[in-house]
This record gives C-alpha cells, sequence and structure tokens, in this order.
C-alpha cells in the first residue's frame, strides 16, 4: 500500500502518457487473490485531483503546500535510491496501470510464514525498466556486502532477487509487459498462475458483480477484496452468517466488497459496493426494503441545520419496518410486545398507531439535526436542552386527514387532559402548528404541523415555526438537494459542523496550533457540503458519497477535533476539581471534617455543583475513604470523574488514601501498567505512550491530611537494663 502510494504521488509529481487499459494488471491477477488495490490511468486521475476541491486546499493552505513538497522530495528520493533514476525519467518508463495484489494463502500462520503480496506496475519501457532496476540492485549489493544478487529462471521468466541482511529475498521479474515486485514466494505464486489457462480474477463471478456495482470508472483508485475467502482463512471454522454482529448490519452473506475513488469535477466521489448471496439482513434490510425513491426533504429544514438524514418507505411503510427491525432483534417475542403494545395503545385513545400514524406516511422520512450551538454546552457539564439541539422530523403523507384526526383524538382525550396534556394551537405563515404541553417537563412541547403533503414534528415548536419562515423565504438546508433514487440519502453541512466542532476547541488550543487556524477557517469555510446515498441493487448494497474532502477527511477532520475535545474537557475538569478541592477543605476548617456528599457544601462553599464534564446526566463521584478501626473514615477525599470512555475505573468505595497516595508515587512496572489503564493519561510528562489523547481511564483528585501514612509506633523499650557479658 505504501509503494502504491509512492507511485500515485508521483503520478501526480511527474504525470504520464497513455491511456494503457486496466486489463494489463487484471490479467496477471490469478482468481483465487484474497485482494487487490488498483491505480487506473494515472495520467487522467492527476489532472482530475489538480481541478478538485482537494488541491485547491493544498495551494490555499502553506502548511499542506508543505506537506506536498515533502511528499514529492520523498518521492524523488525513492526513485533514485530503489531505481536509479529521477523522478521524470522512471516516469517515463513506467504505464498508467498499477496494482498491489494479496495472493492466496492458508492461515494465519502462513500469513505470518511468508508475505503472498506482490507489486504490479504496468511498464511502458520494460527493456529499459529491467537493465535500470537490475543496474541499481548491483550497485546496492556492492555497497552493502550482506546484499547478495542472483539470478534465476522461473518458468521461462527470467526472476532476479536481492537477498536481504535479515533473511528474505526481494524479488523482481516481468511478465507480459508488467513488472512484478514482491518477495520470493509471491513472485513465484503469481508466475506459476500463468501457466496454461489458469483462470484469471476478472472472470470470477464475485470479481464481476463487484466491478459492475462499482461502475468502473474513467479514473481511479480501487479496492477489491474476497470477504468469504478473508474469513475462511482468518478465522477458520466460523460461520459469518452466525456472527451477531454481521448479523446486525446486515452482511453476514457478504461474498466480496469493492472501494473506488474518482474525482468528479471539483468533488471527490466514493463508492463502496458489498456483493451479497441472497437479501441482506439486520439493518441493511430495514433500509433497503421495497423499491427506492427519490429522495429531497430539504424544502422544509432550515438552512442552518447540520445534517438531514432521509429514508425511503416506498411500498414498505414505517409499521412494517418497524416491525421486521423488532423480529431481527428479538425474534418472535418481540413482535408479540409491539401488537401487545399497539392494543393497548387503541383501548386507551382509541386509535390504532400503525393506521393512525405509520400507514398516513408517504415514500419518504427525514430526520434533520442542528448542531450550530454546539459551542454552548461542549464542555459544560451538563446536558443541553430541547431547545438548545433543534431536532426536526417530517414526512410526506398519503393520508394527511387522518393524522389530523389522529392529533384531535389526542387533544380530545379525557384520561390525557386529566393528566395535564393540552394542545396549543399556533398559527404561523399559513399553517396550524399543535403545540401538546406535558406536565412532565414543560419545556418538552411535541410539536405537529401540517404543510401541503408534508408533516413536521419537533420537540418544541420554536424549530417548526423556523422551518416554515425558511420555506417562505427559499432559505433551507442548502445540502438537501433531489438527488437520484436511493433507500437512504445523508446530507451534511459539513462546512457548518466542522466550524461548529472547530469553535468549541479554538480559545484553548496550544499556540503552535492557534498558528493555522486562518489556514483551517479558509479550508472550512471553501466545503460545498457532502452527500452519501445507500441502495439495494440484485447483486448487493451500494454506498456513494460525494463531497469536497471525502467522507475519510469529514470523519477524520471531525473525530480529530472530537479527539482535541477530550483535553479541552479534561482541562476543565481539572478546574472543577480546583474548585471543589478548595470548598473540600474550607468545609473542614469550619466543622471540622469532610462532608459526606458534595451536594453539602451547596450554598455555603460553592454557589452550585455542576455534573461530570464527561457524562453531564451524572455528578462527580465522591469518597472519604473506608472507615478505620475507631469506625470513622481517614482525614482525606477523593473526586473522580469518569473521563472520555464514560466508565468508572476507579473503584472510589475501596478507597485507602495512604495507600492510594503511595500508589501514585510506584515505579514499579506492574503497578504502572495497571495505573494507566484507570488514570486518563497517568503520568503523561513521563510516560510517552501517555502523551496521546486517549480515551481510556479516570480523572481523579485526592486531597486530605490523611493521605500521609501515618508515622510507625515507636519499638518498646528493653527491660532488664544492659545485657551482661559472660567471660
Amino acid at each position: 500500500m505504501a509503494v502504491l502510494a509512492c507511485l500515485g504521488l508521483a503520478a501526480v509529481a511527474w504525470g504520464g502518457e497513455g491511456a494503457a487499459p486496466l486489463s494489463p494488471v487484471e490479467r496477471l491477477v490469478p482468481a483465487d487473490a484474497v485482494a487487490l488495490v488498483q491505480v487506473t490511468e494515472l495520467g487522467k486521475l492527476r489532472a482530475a485531483f489538480g481541478q478538485s476541491a482537494l488541491a485547491e486546499a493544498i495551494q490555499a493552505s502553506q502548511l499542506l503546500r508543505y506537506l506536498r513538497t515533502v511528499a514529492g522530495a520523498g518521492a524523488e528520493f525513492a526513485s533514485a535510491l530503489f531505481a536509479g533514476l529521477p523522478g521524470d525519467e522512471l516516469g517515463a518508463c513506467l504505464g498508467q496501470n498499477a496494482g498491489v495484489a494479496l495472493l492466496d494463502f492458508k492461515d494465519r500462520a502462513d500469513l505470518r510464514g511468508r508475505v503472498p503480496v506482490v507489486l504490479l506496475v504496468e511498464a511502458a519501457d520494460a527493456k529499459k525498466l529491467e537493465a535500470t532496476l537490475l543496474g541499481q540492485f548491483q550497485v546496492l549489493s556492492m555497497l552493502n556486502g550482506r546484499l547478495a544478487l542472483t539470478k534465476r529462471e522461473h518458468l521461462g521468466a527470467a526472476v532476479h532477487e536481492l537477498k536481504l541482511p535479515r533473511g528474505g529475498h526481494l524479488a523482481f521479474a516481468f511478465c507480459q509487459e508488467v513488472l512484478v515486485v514482491g518477495g520470493r514466494e509471491g513472485v513465484n505464486a503469481l508466475l506459476s498462475s500463468q501457466v496454461g489457462d489458469a483462470p484469471r480474477l476478472g472472470a470470477t463471478p464475485s470479481y464481476q458483480a463487484v466491478r459492475e456495482g462499482l461502475g468502473r470508472p474513467a479514473a481511479a483508485l480501487t479496492l477489491y477484496v474476497n470477504v468469504r475467502a478473508l474469513l475462511e482463512r482468518l478465522a477458520p471454522g466460523v460461520d459469518p452468517t452466525q456472527v451477531r454482529p454481521l448479523q446486525g448490519i446486515g452482511v453476514a452473506r457478504a461474498q466480496a466488497a469493492g472501494l473506488a475513488f474518482d474525482f468528479n469535477g471539483r468533488q471527490l466521489r466514493e463508492r463502496l459496493f458489498v456483493a451479497l448471496e441472497g437479501p441482506p439482513t439486520g439493518l441493511l434490510r430495514v433500509l433497503t426494503e421495497g423499491p427506492p425513491a427519490p429522495l429531497g426533504a430539504g424544502k422544509h429544514v432550515p438552512q442552518g441545520y447540520s445534517a438531514v438524514l432521509s429514508l425511503s418507505l416506498r411500498d414498505v411503510g414505517l409499521w412494517a419496518r418497524l416491525r421486521t427491525l423488532i423480529e431481527q432483534l428479538r425474534g418472535a417475542p418481540g413482535v408479540d410486545w409491539l401488537e401487545t403494545v399497539a392494543t393497548h395503545v387503541e383501548k386507551q385513545f382509541g386509535f390504532h398507531p400503525k393506521t393512525a400514524i405509520a400507514d398516513t406516511l408517504g415514500d419518504e422520512m427525514f430526520v434533520a439535526l442542528d448542531l450550530s450551538q454546539l459551542r454552548s454546552f461542549h464542555g459544560s457539564g451538563r446536558q443541553p436542552k430541547p431547545q438548545e439541539v433543534p431536532l426536526l422530523i417530517g414526512a410526506r403523507l398519503r393520508d394527511a386527514a387522518t393524522l389530523k384526526a389522529t392529533a384531535d383524538r389526542i387533544a380530545a382525550n379525557q384520561q390525557l387532559y386529566e393528566k395535564g396534556v393540552q394542545r396549543t394551537t399556533i398559527e404561523h405563515e399559513g399553517a396550524a402548528i399543535s403545540a401538546f404541553r406535558t406536565p412532565q417537563n414543560p419545556e418538552v412541547r411535541p410539536s405537529l404541523a401540517i404543510v401541503g403533503d408534508t408533516a413536521l414534528f419537533s420537540l418544541r415548536p420554536e424549530p417548526l415555526t423556523a422551518a416554515l419562515t425558511a420555506a417562505k423565504e427559499g432559505k433551507t438546508f442548502a445540502g438537501a438537494k433531489p438527488g437520484p433514487e436511493a433507500h437512504a440519502c445523508l446530507q451534511v453541512n459539513d462546512a457548518g459542523l466542522l466550524t461548529a466542532l472547530l469553535a468549541c476547541i479554538r480559545e484553548e488550543l496550544p499556540e503552535a496550533g492557534k498558528r493555522l487556524l486562518p489556514e483551517a477557517d479558509k479550508i472550512l469555510g471553501g466545503l460545498h457540503g457532502y452527500r452519501a446515498t445507500l441502495a439495494r441493487t440484485p447483486q448487493g448494497i451500494a454506498f456513494e458519497a460525494q463531497s469536497d474532502i471525502g467522507t475519510v477527511g469529514t470523519l477524520a477532520a471531525a473525530l480529530v477535533m472530537l479527539d482535541r475535545g477530550n483535553a479541552t474537557i479534561a482541562r476543565r475538569v481539572e478546574g472543577d476539581f480546583d474548585q471543589i478541592g478548595k470548598a473540600l477543605e474550607a468545609y473542614r476548617a469550619k466543622q471540622g471534617e469532610y462532608p459526606e456528599s458534595l451536594e453539602q457544601l451547596v450554598p455555603g462553599f460553592l454557589p452550585n455543583l455542576g455534573n461530570d464534564r464527561f457524562v453531564p446526566a451524572q455528578p462527580y463521584r465522591y469518597s472519604r475513604g473506608r472507615p478505620g478501626l475507631d469506625g470513622k473514615p481517614p482525614d482525606a477525599w477523593i473526586v473522580v470523574s469518569l473521563g472520555p470512555d464514560h466508565r468508572p475505573n476507579i473503584p472510589i468505595e475501596q478507597f485507602d488514601p495512604p495507600a492510594w497516595a503511595a500508589a501514585l508515587k510506584s515505579q514499579e512496572p506492574g503497578e504502572v501498567e495497571r495505573l494507566k489503564a484507570v488514570l486518563y493519561r497517568f503520568r503523561s510528562e513521563e510516560f510517552r505512550d501517555e502523551r496521546k489523547n486517549d480515551d481510556e481511564g479516570d480523572l481523579a483528585r485526592m486531597g486530605g491530611k490523611g493521605l500521609a501514612a501515618p508515622p510507625a509506633p515507636p519499638e518498646p523499650a528493653k527491660k532488664g537494663g544492659a545485657p551482661k557479658e559472660d567471660f
């Protein structure tokens, strides 16, 4: 993969002429190959990259330009070292297609014993390239006596081998104008597969299904994996159809999978295709039942929203999908439970959820989420209120009258009215919004609006009024445009989402990171949205995405910011510990002992007590330690946050102040490894592996005089005075 990436960088840097078809590399790969990575038509790929938003981002960023320069210099150095030619001359010797193939292997032990990976590069001038490589290998062998160069024949092909210092052989040969490079076993296996009429990978049904599913773009980087063969070799004897995670996703019967990258104008296009044996199961079955529909869902979503997820309900309604999902998760008892609940609702309120709600929905249902206010509660230690995270649910309708009648029945139900559920009607932009008051939480007011053939629902009326205003003014979600028919469609305002995430950590970045903020703002501001679709075909499942920086780029940027967010929240937790620690000491100075719970600090010693910033629904954990022989707790305390993993790792109920304080100073390797697993970034200034922003362990603060070990009792005085000496 690294060599293939270097070839891709070299192609972008050097270019190259010729339009060799894909078949020269494919013809050499045997049918039993487990995986194949290919770069096709490098010249076109380079030209397409130059017109993309990724290239623009590199040009706009000083850091990215520097990294590209370094990568180009590295490729030039590698070319000179291994081939003995400058980059442009090496590019002239190479063709337009290259690939890395993982050949067949028996099991894990066989894979460890030999690495059946070969690099295949189409040669524009095979003779010159062979002579150049041979001469360079001879030079390397003369410079280092441990590198022995030999030549042998294998099935009529000349194989050159370079014996490596630590054992093993690097071999290369030419077959059908294609350079084959790899270990001795890999090159031998590929050359042996060319004898006679041995079947080729391109003729296998699974490869053909993946090739058709990917659509074969003109210039792309593609990956093919024989999923069934890979699982059989890595986990022999395991039936994939019985693995519950695979069943839950719906890919337990996957035969092969393919992934293709290509540039479509400014945007990077990615297509993932999974060839299945039979229909999907689990979640994929629920999402892809029935024929796909053209999904839009954006005409009522305000412009500032972060993401819209649309689902096709054509011919298979919401109730049938819900029933299928419960059946997949819980089996027949789950279906019986669903029917029991529906019957109970019908008896209590006079309508059946299936006929009165689910069956009124049309071909599409969508969920929209606004995260633009993420900064207001990120790291605050409190849960966001419903109005702080606007959520909008909508659906196209088959029967608007029945849905309206259901809302009227809920409002007129005497039992609900007696429990405090009341409806208020709000007129806005020519539409009526029904807002239901819930006495359990007055801030949550489930609201419904029916506008033409669309129903809108939210937890409060404000998102609905904003949606109606946006629809009237034409200021709707920028990414929600009608697209191709699909079973599911996800559209993300990646510029707004990443900007909101960056705002959460902007002020707390180190100085080195703050210098990059102008470049980050410029890159993020130029993004034009992310769009992904999921569709079911007769051969399998296809997932296609288009965006300026790709799915990996979008997720990587978000994860980097969220990971940085862990460090930000950890610093805020330490600030909370400072305040709590001072309050605890002030309480002890006044009361003579530490409180039984942190709530006793409010309001006399703390104005308020926030929850754990990593788990806003829970308070910080607190303990005074285990009582001693006298029944009194030690004169010490500990406060603990659950940390990014949201799991209790520190058993505070066993808090022994002197022992724990001593353990924190321990240098014993076993104790240090144990502490690394339970404490977040334990002594990161001392242990390099703890400097990363990991997500394991708790944060803790201890205090009090009880942390010091009690002084050892004095030795008893010896009786009888000085001992008598016997001469």
